[in-house]
């Protein structure tokens, strides 16, 4: 799901809006939260922490290239920083741009792709697939674009440029809701379901 040049260029622009925030911001905390079968998780950090337990995950995927130019999903979420033993989640915002294969291009657009407001969970354009995975470095994955869904919901309530003007790089930071049955991808009997989610978040362009 990462690519690691992104990835290494992510965490240096982060790094760099996080020491422009004022002292008092140190609580501004990260973070995808909620309960997965009635038990709570708590998938979250400071910007001020020198070592926390988890940290950003980004990515990208998407045709390059054809009739509609560039067709980009992205695939915001959090992961633990250094115990794989640890639970990761993501959203995959499928084809949520679609446009010119180039920084230019994407960056001129990239702060209006996630307006406020509510999300089907499918594969759609600007459709959400919901990615869990209980242990990092196991291949037990649960994702909410098989099977069916009762009661699902993902909202983006707030939405706010972070872009880093010095190195020209772009970032959206969304915050919202979502609630979600979430299947194991080789075994529909297996499901679990996410309620009560909560979500703060990065989204960083792909051209960056």
């Amino acid at each position: 799901m990462k690519n690691l040049n992104l990835t290494i260029v992510f965490l240096i622009a982060i790094s760099f809006i996080s020491c422009s925030k004022d002292d008092n911001a140190q609580n501004e905390d990260y973070y995808i939260k909620g309960k997965v079968d009635g038990t709570s998780f708590d998938m979250g950090f400071s910007l001020d922490d020198e070592d926390p337990e988890y940290y950003f995950s980004s990515g990208f995927s998407g045709s390059i290239g054809g009739p509609s130019g560039c067709v980009l999903t992205y695939n915001p979420g959090i992961e633990p920083n250094w115990d794989e033993s640890l639970p990761m989640l993501y959203f995959e915002l499928n084809k949520f741009y679609s446009g010119g294969c180039s920084s230019e291009s994407e960056g001129a657009v990239f702060n209006d792709l996630f307006p406020i407001g509510t999300y089907q969970l499918n594969d759609n354009a600007h459709g959400v697939n919901i990615i869990y995975v209980p242990h990092s470095d196991e291949d037990l994955v649960y994702v909410s674009n098989i099977g069916t869904q009762t009661n699902a919901s993902f909202k983006i309530t707030s939405s706010t440029e972070m872009n880093d003007e010095t190195w020209n790089l772009y970032f959206q930071e969304i915050s919202g809701t979502f609630n979600a049955r979430l299947y194991n991808e080789e075994d529909l009997n297996d499901y679990i379901d996410i309620t009560d989610g909560k979500f703060k978040i990065i989204v960083e362009a792909a051209y960056n």
